[in-house]
């Protein structure tokens, strides 16, 4: 079996996350695929982001109707930071035998380097990588990593986190950017007000 790990902050999870996900199911040809929000980045340690349970319930909105995809709790429930290299570990205990894929954007990839034990999660997983139209980000890798980046053929919509928090404030329409349910949902409660 293969097995996709997605791991982020999803603060929120939006169509451009969703876009890798499906293009990487069907080109890499996985068979599960796992979302896994981060409880606190070690990038994002100093900012604020929306509660784990947000930010839980919002990923499992958008996935429930993508064949092959789960949400795992996994980060959220442990303490400390969350590093990729150790939710790997974990991942590979519980798939001994099955190939592991961790999703990226190229935004992620171009900081690949400074990654807690990145040559550690190469050891483990091969990188998949979603660029977005116009974007080319290749990083170059030590002898015996060869191929352990692929790049998906299918560009990816420009869509940032970022952004649509910005936007929500502004009152753009989330519609376009975030799945109905997630959009509802972040209008519900409230959550970049």
């Amino acid at each position: 079996m293969r097995i996709g790990i997605f791991g982020g902050s999803f603060d929120p999870i939006h169509k451009g996350h969703l876009a890798l996900a499906k293009s990487s199911i069907k080109e890499i040809k996985l068979d599960k695929l796992f979302f896994v929000p981060a409880k606190i980045s070690p990038f994002k340690k100093n900012k604020s982001i929306s509660s784990p349970l947000n930010r839980l319930k919002m990923a499992h909105l958008a996935v429930k109707k993508i064949p092959k995809c789960k949400v795992s709790s996994f980060e959220l429930k442990t303490p400390g930071l969350s590093y990729t290299f150790l939710t790997l570990k974990v991942f590979k205990k519980i798939f001994p035998k099955e190939d592991l894929f961790f999703l990226m954007g190229s935004d992620a990839l171009a900081g690949f380097k400074k990654w807690h034990k990145w040559r550690d999660i190469l050891k483990i997983c091969s990188l998949v990588v979603g660029q977005r139209s116009g974007e080319k980000t290749v990083i170059e890798l030590p002898i015996g990593f060869e191929g352990r980046v692929l790049y998906l053929k299918a560009k990816m919509p420009k869509i940032s986190s970022t952004e649509i928090r910005s936007a929500f404030k502004e009152r753009q329409n989330l519609f376009e950017v975030c799945p109905k349910e997630v959009a509802q949902y972040i209008c519900k409660h409230h959550l970049y007000d």
